[in-house]
């Protein structure tokens, strides 16, 4: 495995063991005061703007050491945030790394960002300090340029992980840009979270633009990792210590995160309780705006998901981790960044094909993954009640087991109509007692199942996980289960003490061949998929037995069509509203009623470079005037890489690109003629045009607005 940024800075820096004081045993500097006249405006938000009344210190880092500013050297020694949890201090003639720290103290007052709940208070819940017998210290390292007016920095969880990290650098300007670089690539941040303006997820009541949207995503994966620390969690005073115990994990795996929570008993962050965190966050939150302003925070929970299994499907293990990959900024002029742009648009290039006298096929990998979407999106939602009867037949199994086990039934034939409240639904689970496994044969209106399932119970019986392989078939498709396939059925209490009604949730994960019928150009798919589901006991009988209701889906393999076309594809289906369905009056309704939105991402290498592109579709209207992608890449050898924006407008026929220092390549629908030339588009940077993607001698150049040219 590739060693992190963060590692080369921390082997290449002289360590120290760190201390509460902020010491570490590094080599002595200079001290980076300046001497000339100067009042820089330290400011930021702590947490998403909801902690009033915590206390705020600022100091200065001196060779490592935090160091207090003088009297006349700062306008307070410390502060409290205010109702907005905002701070703002100015310190006066210093440059170099400064250090913000927050805690709390009487009078501090923490709304809940969990959106599960902060121990025994609710999400938007006031805690107040003084009354919960804790406190919290968190802090930032940021770093004040000579002659610099102005220096945000936010506090949070986020923010105190690089700090920490920090300790064990030689703190300067580099190292704090490349380990908050580091860290913000974590959890798929810009570099620039520290200064965005955080939203309070509890008075979210409108999301209208794209202009904050880094604010936006900041907030939700700061309530992402709330729910991930308070998670089981009812005594709040262990809070503190899961960070530290996080943090410390962070530290040891010089700054890779883990995938899934390996054996240690400790707490660590993870990829799963971390964005899986963000994604309840996101759902949760686009649940409470109106309609027509959910899209914005729906394709974050699902971008955010695609990302989460993306990161988790690139590596096995329970002790496998994800290493940094930082986008890294170019300084210098506009025209510096427009050179620096060249990989972009060559990446850019390749990957849609600009060629000839026009540029239309430069959407065409674009343009392909909109059929799979559309057509994969459409088969899943026609077929949810096939994948709702595959879930009730397999709980149904899980329930016979039960009975077996505690001596309420000994035949081996059971009525699949004993056990679950669907309508139309036939057949029998037939019980093998000399391996203990079972054969269903079920059907229900046109589906047919017929799967051999095996069982385990784990988790002190709080949940069960049943071994699969056989056969589902509908009019519209066939899926094949295959071997190492398996479910997951989660309880709120154990076998003894259960009854039918306590089913929480749970989750397939199976390895399948799926292929559609009955199409002019049918689907196929082969690889995983992976279906999480809730419980609705909405359309329940009077002893309320629960109905299983489809709430994400992913899929990860090679999608074809009867065409020979093909594409390797990580395609995630969320259903926004699976737990909101309380009202309707039919099992299909209900179907009927819930909300879909669905991601794709395709990577691919194309000559040195890892690329990746995501597209998110919104299935309220069914199609998108604009083809939004998210472009990535990066370089074998490096562990830095470059996200990228892509719009396509098919109305006024026009493509761009934006990157990280957001210079704008713009592609024209058709090539252009000036004198002769033929122009495929502009590169642009606040208005001022830099270069101009030219034909010529039927290669593809970019001449840039100094006269040189590149051939890409």
């Amino acid at each position: 495995m590739k060693k992190s940024i963060l590692a080369l800075v921390i082997a290449a820096a002289i360590t120290g063991c760190g201390s509460s004081e902020d010491v570490s045993n590094v080599e002595p500097s200079a001290s980076l005061e300046s001497t000339s006249s100067n009042i820089t405006k330290v400011s930021g938000y702590v947490g998403n703007g909801s902690i009033q009344g915590a206390t705020v210190t600022v100091s200065k880092i001196i060779n490592n050491a935090k160091t207090p500013f003088e009297n006349d050297e700062v306008n307070s020694s410390s502060l409290v945030t205010d109702e907005n949890g905002f701070y703002s201090i100015e310190i006066s003639n210093y440059t170099g790394p400064i250090k913000i720290e927050v805690s709390s103290n009487e009078n501090t007052i923490a709304t809940c960002e969990a959106t599960l709940g902060c121990g025994h208070f609710t999400f938007s819940q006031d805690m107040k300090y003084s009354e919960i017998n804790t406190e919290f210290n968190l802090s930032s390292i940021a770093y004040v340029s000579d002659g610099s007016t102005e220096v945000q920095s936010n506090v949070s969880v986020i923010s105190h992980i690089t700090a920490e990290l920090l300790k064990d650098t030689h703190i300067n300007e580099q190292s704090i840009n490349i380990t908050s670089a580091n860290i913000a690539s974590l959890f798929s941040l810009e570099n620039n979270y520290t200064n965005v303006k955080p939203f309070k997820t509890h008075q979210l009541s409108s999301v209208n633009n794209q202009e904050n949207i880094e604010g936006l995503k900041y907030s939700i994966f700061n309530s992402g990792i709330a729910n991930a620390l308070y998670q089981d969690e009812r005594d709040l005073s262990s809070v503190s210590t899961r960070i530290t115990s996080a943090i410390e994990d962070l530290k040891f795996a010089q700054g890779k995160l883990l995938a899934i929570q390996d054996e240690d008993a400790s707490f660590e962050f993870t990829v799963s309780n971390t964005y899986g965190g963000a994604v309840t966050a996101a759902q949760f939150i686009a649940s409470t705006l109106p309609e027509e302003q959910r899209q914005i925070v729906d394709q974050l929970a699902v971008e955010i998901e695609n990302t989460q299994q993306s990161k988790i499907a690139k590596i096995s293990g329970n002790d496998a981790r994800v290493e940094p990959t930082p986008t890294l900024f170019t300084s210098g002029e506009n025209l510096d960044k427009a050179k620096a742009m060249v990989n972009d648009i060559r990446v850019f290039a390749n990957l849609f094909d600009i060629s000839g006298n026009s540029t239309s096929s430069l959407i065409s990998q674009g343009k392909e993954l909109e059929p799979v979407l559309k057509d994969t999106t459409k088969l899943l939602k026609d077929e949810l009640e096939s994948f709702t009867l595959l879930n009730e037949t397999i709980s149904a199994i899980g329930q016979i087991n039960r009975e077996i086990n505690d001596g309420l039934t000994t035949g081996n034939v059971f009525n699949i109509k004993d056990y679950t409240t669907l309508p139309d639904i036939t057949g029998t689970v037939i019980l093998n007692k000399s391996g203990r496994s079972f054969f269903a044969n079920i059907s229900s209106e046109q589906s047919v199942i017929q799967i051999t399932a095996g069982i385990q119970t784990h988790a002190g019986n709080k949940a069960e996980k049943i071994s699969l392989n056989g056969l589902l078939s509908t009019p519209s498709f066939e899926l094949k289960v295959k071997q190492a396939s398996y479910a997951n059925f989660e309880f709120l209490t154990d076998s003894a003490q259960r009854s039918s009604d306590e089913l929480s949730g749970g989750d397939l994960a199976l390895n399948i061949e799926l292929k559609s019928k009955g199409q002019d150009n049918n689907l196929n798919f082969s690889g995983q998929f992976e279906f999480d589901f809730v419980t609705n006991s909405a359309l329940s009988s009077e002893d309320r037995e629960l109905v299983i209701i489809p709430n994400s889906m992913l899929l990860l393999g090679d999608f074809s069509d009867d065409n020979a076309n093909s594409i390797f594809a990580l395609l995630t289906v969320m259903i926004q509203n699976a737990e909101e369905q309380l009202d309707v009056d039919s099992y299909q309704n209900l179907l009927n009623s819930l909300k879909i939105d669905t991601g794709i991402s395709v990577s691919s290498s194309i000559n040195e470079y890892e690329t990746s592109v995501y597209l998110f579709m919104d299935d309220t209207n069914g199609k998108n005037q604009l083809l939004n992608l998210s472009l990535t890449y990066s370089e074998p050898d490096t562990n830095s890489a470059r996200k990228l924006s892509v719009v396509h407008d098919s109305e006024n026929k026009t493509t761009l690109l934006t990157n990280p220092e957001k210079v704008r390549l713009e592609i024209f629908d058709k090539s252009i003629t000036v004198n002769g030339e033929a122009q495929l588009g502009k590169v642009t940077l606040d208005s001022e045009e830099l270069a101009i993607i030219i034909k010529r001698d039927n290669l593809t150049m970019i001449r840039y607005k100094d006269g040189s040219l590149e051939t890409l």
